[in-house]
């Protein structure tokens, strides 16, 4: 037992010797008295710590060096995560960085600063910081001061973040003069941003956009929230060419996103297209899925697009609207409110035979495909459309409208909206003169697109249009509505082309040249439907009942009962000529026509297919044109209207900045 004693007694002296042994080997001199640290950063996933050291002999030497080791902390228990970084200390300042990644959300952990010298590794200190909460809310939230720090959203896309200062991305020079910086690519469909940010009232500014599918200072975003902030003096140039992309200073493409308090102020984009696939452009999204836009601004906006062809959607707000809104007001869907846009558009169309498709420019919005609630909101611009080549063949459809440009296929759902607006379209290159005024050019002869006829008939089929719209271009669908909107046009819209009617079929008929004789003829483009039938009879029926056919020479002054029978489903003309006088009647399907008539001088019966004067522009003070809409449009008016109806109260007061500039 005595011996026992004896050697617990040497263990316990020898293991106080390694302790002492141990505390006198770090004669580094560097202790916990002698470094700070603290948390630079931090995400769900990733914890940046920062050291500064008092000035140390060995450690500027580097006879001396630091590193660190991490711990998860659980139910007061630490693990070593098996990570040992190395740090880097700065001679002249003294400190170094550290950034530790792939950690667990809303977790503790500890890390433990060692430092090595003369061969032996001591513990100098130790520092406890947990990662945020994944969820994203405003308690854990990463604050932000750096652009450094904004790049590293990318590493917690679920995160929440809060602007703490504005951030300058472009460098500035002695003289002042601010140059841009591009933004390095951190989302795309498969790295989606889906937490907060908060821009805190202030601004991002100074950068331009990577040329990417999705592009933008958040490239790709499902789920996110974007507020508070402000985007200036931001740019995008594509000018060097670029297809199938999604762009915009803020969101390159979105869906169920809110993106609420936000301005994009003096900013640019420039866009070349090139390929064959659809692009959507707008200055705060390209493409916008199931997202609500509230209390958002562009303003001294440029938006400029060359070579555009294929299938094209711009705005100087968004590019495309689609599906439905993400915030519901009183039941009803939001996709905008109370949200404006101001600036130039500028397009320059080259389509030719080997592109087909279309191009759809709106103030606002360019394809507005939600049936969320786009209300409160206006649109002031100047839109240019211009036709690079007049040899070619264009075969495209154009929609131009103040504030939409069309709805390509689904519904708008659009109220008490405005379009402040001038719109000027040229079948020919666009052209100005020093002082950056238009040069005047006839260009009458050039149509800005090309109908195309596609059977031997002379049957208009396939064709392409232009659609000028004050408020919208062209609405399609089934229960489009839009209500209490105005469209203040600045000018009567231009259109600088050939106004071509559709391809006439032959409406000749013969007049007779014999004396006392007069013709009858049926002109019919009809190749497969002859359910009409056509029958001539003298009146005097106590004479007997005298037929007449097509083509045949009658004497004058007979008296003829005509009968006409349309069991088509086509709408047809009936031209009744006799003498100077023409008497056109429309017989509708299924519906017959009677009429007893007296050959005179030059006398001439003739049935003819009804052909629909179809332009190749649709023109209109609020709409271009309905197309097959049942659209539901109610008290909505322009300043041309002949009934001069003014806008409302309500309007004047919510758009009484914009309204006093045109009108005073």
């Amino acid at each position: 037992m005595k011996f026992k004693k004896i050697i617990a007694t040497i263990a316990l002296v020898m293991f106080g010797a390694l302790i002492l042994a141990s505390c006198s080997s770090n004669k580094s001199g560097i202790t916990a008295d002698n470094v700070v640290i603290k948390t630079e950063a931090k995400t769900s996933k990733s914890i940046k710590l920062g050291f500064t050291f008092d000035k140390n002999d060995k450690l500027d030497a580097g006879t001396a060096s630091v590193h660190v080791k991490q711990y998860k902390v659980e139910n007061g228990e630490e693990t070593y995560s098996n990570q040992d970084l190395s740090l880097t200390v700065s001679p002249s300042t003294h400190t170094g960085s550290l950034d530790f990644t792939g950690l667990t959300a809303a977790t503790a952990y500890r890390f433990k600063l060692y430092v090595t010298y003369a061969g032996s590794d001591s513990l100098v200190t130790s520092y406890d910081e947990r990662t945020s909460s994944a969820s994203g809310s405003a308690e854990d939230a990463v604050h932000i001061k750096t652009k450094d720090e904004l790049e590293k959203i990318v590493n917690d896309p679920s995160g929440y973040y809060i602007l703490d200062n504005d951030i300058v991305y472009g460098t500035t020079s002695d003289s002042g003069t601010t140059t841009y910086a591009t933004l390095p690519t951190m989302f795309s469909s498969s790295t989606q941003f889906s937490g907060t940010l908060d821009g805190n009232g202030h601004k991002i500014s100074y950068y331009s956009v990577p040329s990417n599918e999705y592009a933008g200072l958040f490239a790709y975003a499902s789920g996110a929230t974007i507020k508070n902030l402000t985007i200036e003096n931001a740019k995008v140039d594509f000018s060097s060419g670029r297809s199938n992309t999604k762009v915009g200073l803020i969101l390159g493409y979105a869906e169920r996103t809110l993106v609420e308090n936000c301005k994009v102020l003096d900013s640019s984009i420039t866009y070349t297209a090139s390929g064959s696939a659809e692009s959507f452009i707008g200055m705060v999204a390209g493409r916008a899925v199931n997202c609500t836009f509230k209390n958002c601004e562009v303003k001294n906006a440029s938006l400029s697009i060359s070579e555009a062809k294929v299938r094209i959607s711009a705005g100087l707000f968004v590019g495309c609207l689609e599906d439905n809104g993400l915030v519901t007001e009183e039941g009803v869907n939001i996709a905008v409110k109370k949200s404006s846009a101001q600036g130039t558009i500028k397009v320059i169309t080259n389509f030719n035979t080997s592109y087909s498709g279309f191009v759809a420019i709106g103030g606002f919005v360019g394809n507005c495909n939600t049936s969320g609630l786009v209300t409160e909101s206006s649109a002031d611009t100047e839109i240019i459309v211009s036709k690079k080549s007049t040899s070619t063949t264009d075969e495209f459809n154009l929609y131009v409208g103040g504030f939409i440009g069309t709805n390509n296929i689904k519904t708008i759902n659009v109220s008490k909206c405005l379009a402040a607006t001038k719109i000027s379209v040229y079948a020919g290159e666009y052209k100005v003169d020093d002082a950056g005024q238009p040069v005047e050019v006839d260009y009458s002869a050039n149509k800005m697109t090309k109908g195309k006829v596609l059977d031997t008939s002379g049957k208009l089929s396939g064709t392409y249009f232009t659609y000028l719209g004050g408020f919208v271009g062209r609405i399609i669908g089934t229960i489009d509505k839009i209500s209490d909107s105005y469209a203040l046009l600045r000018e009567e819209i231009l259109f600088n082309g050939k106004l071509d009617d559709s391809v006439v079929v032959d409406k000749t008929v013969d007049i007779s040249d014999e004396e006392d004789k007069a013709k009858i003829k049926v002109v019919s483009t009809q190749t497969t439907d002859q359910t009409i039938s056509f029958t001539v009879m003298e009146h005097d029926t106590t004479s007997g009942e005298v037929y007449h056919s097509t083509g045949e020479k009658i004497a004058l002054n007979t008296e003829l009962d005509i009968k006409v029978t349309n069991n088509s489903s086509k709408t047809l003309l009936l031209t009744i000529i006799i003498g100077e006088s023409i008497t056109e009647v429309e017989i509708e399907a299924a519906e017959s026509y009677n009429e007893t008539i007296t050959l005179s001088d030059n006398a001439v019966f003739a049935l003819e297919q009804k052909t629909t004067v179809v332009k190749f522009l649709y023109e209109g003070n609020f709409t271009g044109e309905f197309g097959d809409a049942k659209a539901k449009v109610t008290n909505c008016h322009t300043n041309l209207d002949e009934s001069e109806n003014e806008v409302s109260e309500e309007l004047y007061n919510l758009f009484k900045d914009v309204l006093d500039k045109y009108r005073n």
